[in-house]
């Protein structure tokens, strides 16, 4: 059973400071995906002109852009901060619940219902 106390507020504080950390990084790698995109899709386009003295098309530079290693490792980090969000969520939907059994435990003993 959870007692509601300083203890469980603090550990609901953490987990909402976590949450707000991982939104921040979410937020950053997902505006970098397309920074990243675009660099590498420009890096491929320069390494082609310097090859053949022809510019590559815009569709290929995006392509080579979204399969770059760089990009790939930005995608693995964006889904890993979306997993941690998504179990950060479910701990404080957890302490909430808790809360609410709590409250509910502590009503019933006031009126002599328990």
């Amino acid at each position: 059973m959870t007692e509601v106390d300083d203890k469980y507020y603090e550990k609901l504080d953490t987990l909402y400071m976590r949450l707000s950390d991982a939104y921040d990084k979410d937020t950053v790698l997902s505006k970098s995906l397309d920074i990243i995109a675009a660099a590498e899709g420009k890096a491929a386009g320069d390494e082609f002109y310097a090859l053949h003295t022809k510019t590559l098309a815009v569709e290929l530079q995006k392509r080579e852009g979204k399969i770059s290693l760089r990009y790939r490792d930005a995608t693995v980090a964006l889904g890993a901060v979306k997993r941690q969000i998504c179990l950060l969520k479910g701990q404080i939907d957890i302490m909430d619940k808790r809360f609410e059994e709590w409250r509910t435990r502590n009503a019933n003993r006031r009126h002599g219902l328990s």
